[in-house]
């Protein structure tokens, strides 16, 4: 049977109630290794029968330090456990140095040591250790971070994305400002596009020229080509002032001069055909 430990964040005052264990039924440190805890309440249970309080230490030094005969001084006392959704919550009783200790930020998580058998099941709580290197980040530990939970709930809501950490709004603020220039530069492209300066088919091609330009410089660019826009001229053939002597309608004459002929050499192949 081994005893390993995992870590939780401490806030900056110390708690009453901390959490010494996440959810099961799997249990994954920073470092790869995993364990099960399928039922925390056995874990419970097995505390309850040993019918004394659990020690939190410094740094481990029940585990490793005791063992040799070198002092390892309690940090505090846990006199019950609970399970809240899954996670196993701890009652301390913290001594007047080891309180100082986390509200000057001396100490920062929270490592709980456990047992497991063969088949890296959890099936008790050996000890807990105020430590600074975690293996497993847990949800912290008082009311300033159920006060932080609300504001990032809020944030999220208000982003329209789940957001828990400063990393991750400025990659949701990040992910707002691309969809808003995307959907900018689509509308100054397809106004370019129903005006026929550009074709459809170029359109990803100039958002993308949009968003990286700047919707002004885009602008000045598109103003300044030509495109298709001819296209959307109406073309007037020039009705002849003059009487028409040789019988040819407004339409003939107009062919007679787009295709270089007089209409004399028009009337001729016209004649010859009938």
């Amino acid at each position: 049977m081994s005893v390993m430990a995992l870590c939780s964040e401490i806030g900056e005052i110390a708690p009453e109630w901390v959490q010494v264990l996440p959810s099961g039924p799997f249990i994954k440190g920073v470092d790869g290794r995993s364990w099960t805890m399928r039922d925390p309440k056995l874990i419970i249970e097995a505390f309850e029968q040993s019918n004394i309080p659990m020690v939190i230490d410094y740094e481990h030094g029940q585990e490793l330090k005791a063992p040799k005969g070198e002092e390892a001084p309690a940090a505090g006392w846990i006199d019950k456990l609970e399970v809240r959704d899954g996670e196993i919550w701890a009652r301390v009783d913290w001594t007047e140095k080891a309180s100082k200790s986390i509200n000057s930020r001396e100490y920062r998580f929270l490592s709980p040591a456990f047992g497991f058998n063969s088949e890296k099941e959890i099936i008790y709580m050996s000890s807990v250790g105020l430590t600074n290197k975690p293996n497993l980040v847990m949800q912290a530990l008082n009311n300033r971070q159920e006060e932080s939970s609300d504001k990032w709930s809020r944030i999220s809501i208000a982003l329209g994305k789940n957001v828990d950490s400063d990393d991750g709004l400025i990659s949701a603020l990040n992910s707002n400002h691309s969809a808003a220039k995307k959907e900018e530069a689509e509308i100054v492209v397809d106004k370019f596009i129903s005006n026929a300066v550009f074709t459809p088919a170029q359109k990803d091609f100039l958002v993308a020229c949009c968003r990286s330009q700047g919707v002004d410089e885009f602008e000045k660019f598109a103003s300044n080509t030509v495109g298709l826009t001819y296209l959307n001229k109406e073309k007037h053939v020039p009705k002849s002032t003059k009487s028409n002597v040789h019988g040819l309608s407004d339409l003939q004459i107009a062919v007679c001069r787009s295709v270089g002929v007089s209409p004399e050499q028009f009337l001729s192949v016209k004649n010859k055909e009938v």
